[in-house]
């Protein structure tokens, strides 16, 4: 199958992708916190290029993104092409040639969000 059907096709839209992380990381958990003092006094200021929603705390100054903090910071992939990796990471070498990414890229994605998902299971583990 060829790229652009791949993108056109299974991808989810990235306002969906990003509707769905702001309601697991800030709705569900009470509204949106600064990251840095943990304040709700926050303002919204825009967007990314990428297309995160951007805030900027009125207590203590920072600015933070959706994607401050998260396995999906800094890195080149667009949110709806990390969310369909996280999906089908079965099939790397098959992602990357869809996606038109390189295999490492993809690879080393897979491999930091399955880091963070052992990092989040030793730190529940070590709760109880």
């Amino acid at each position: 199958m060829d790229k652009d059907a791949v993108k056109e096709v299974f991808l989810p839209n990235r306002e969906d992708c990003f509707k769905f992380l702001r309601k697991k990381r800030w709705y569900e958990k009470g509204g949106v916190k600064c990251l840095y003092c943990l304040s709700q006094n926050i303002h919204h200021n825009g967007y990314t290029t990428k297309g995160a929603r951007k805030y900027k705390c009125l207590e203590c100054g920072k600015y933070f993104n959706d994607l401050t903090g998260t396995i999906f910071e800094n890195h080149r992939f667009f949110i709806e092409e990390m969310f369909y990796i996280i999906k089908e990471m079965e099939t790397n070498l098959q992602i990357s040639e869809e996606l038109g990414r390189d295999y490492d890229s993809v690879l080393n994605f897979i491999m930091g969000f399955i880091d963070c998902l052992l990092n989040i299971a030793r730190r529940l583990l070590w709760r109880e």
